[in-house]
């Protein structure tokens, strides 16, 4: 069976407690910021610094491991890096949910200027998470119900 320590060790990287934990985190959480990924590891792991968090996602990036996703503006987070996907961004939470997307026929179909080439995509769509989209719905419903009866 190949462990994640065995991944990382054919990626010439050393399986250690600070990355096994980030990547343990990550297939736990998701996407996280780096905030978010540091606010996490330091209750169980004391003497963890900020820059520690930011070599060990730096190193994991470059061997593949893990992405880093530009969502709206200046926020990044991170991501296990797996088959290309698109993202959906709640306007709601703020939740970010993968989306199954062929990006090969997305980039097919985009109209590239003469020369040029995608290196990489980051496809973000930005709507209603399940979660706000029903909460959202009901709360329409509800007016729309009490509209119905005030108007007898």
């Amino acid at each position: 069976m190949n462990t994640t320590k065995d991944q990382l060790n054919s990626c010439g990287l050393k399986a250690t407690p600070q990355r096994l934990s980030l990547i343990n985190l990550l297939q736990k959480h998701g996407h996280l910021s780096i905030d978010a990924i540091y606010d996490y590891l330091k209750p169980n792991a004391p003497s963890l610094s900020l820059s520690t968090v930011y070599n060990n996602l730096s190193a994991l990036s470059q061997k593949g491991f893990v992405r880093q996703v530009a969502i709206s503006g200046s926020r990044q987070v991170y991501e296990l890096a797996r088959s290309e996907h698109a993202h959906l961004v709640c306007e709601s939470c703020g939740s970010i949910c993968d989306l199954a997307v062929d990006l090969d026929r997305v980039i097919s179909a985009a109209a590239l200027p003469e020369g040029a080439r995608i290196d990489r995509s980051d496809l973000i769509f930005s709507g209603l998470c399940p979660v706000c989209a029903q909460k959202r719905e009901a709360r329409s419903e509800c007016t729309a119900t009490e509209g119905a009866c005030a108007s007898f």
